[in-house]
């Protein structure tokens, strides 16, 4: 049965061509999240070992089947030609500002950094860096933002947790 569930969890992130919450793996195969848990470190693990050009990314609370990091460089001419645009120096500010203080504000953002944000966060919204994550009990119920996990994938973390950690001198920077 244990093989069937991971057949199954295969196909599911083959299909889904992103991340699938381990709840929703839960729902699919029937088995429980503790159950998913187990079954995806067995499966993470036999694809490490295993020599694969694909691997199971764990990303918050969902998985997603991935290319090989170490294959870019002999698959790279499969694919059109793709300009790689940068993030500018004051998007990478306002994305660090994000990261450690989400959810965060637009006027914070812009406290924080002094200068009018708007170009930037409709940057960073653009390219799936940042999500509008609720609203601010604050009057006008301003939005509020956070990273979401194309930023996540991006910086190849698996969660927020591996974020380097800021000092309190940094912090007064």
């Amino acid at each position: 049965m244990t093989e069937k569930i991971e057949i199954i969890i295969e196909a599911l992130l083959f299909a889904a061509g992103d991340e699938v919450k381990a709840e929703n793996i839960a729902e699919v195969t029937g088995i429980s999240l503790r159950e998913v848990s187990g079954v995806m470190n067995r499966m993470m693990d036999r694809y490490n070992k295993e020599p694969r050009g694909i691997m199971i990314r764990r990303i918050d609370d969902a998985y997603q089947l991935c290319t090989r990091k170490e294959y870019y460089e002999d698959i790279k001419s499969y694919f059109e030609p793709r300009h790689m645009s940068y993030l500018s120096n004051p998007a990478m500010e306002a994305l660090a500002i994000v990261a450690y203080n989400q959810p965060i504000t637009r006027a914070q953002i812009e406290s924080i950094r002094g200068v009018n944000c708007d170009s930037v966060i409709t940057r960073l919204l653009d390219k799936r860096m940042i999500c509008e994550v609720g609203r601010s009990d604050a009057p006008g119920r301003p939005a509020l933002f956070g990273t979401t996990p194309e930023f996540l994938r991006a910086l190849g973390f698996s969660s927020l947790d591996e974020l380097p950690q800021i000092t309190s001198e940094e912090k007064e920077e």
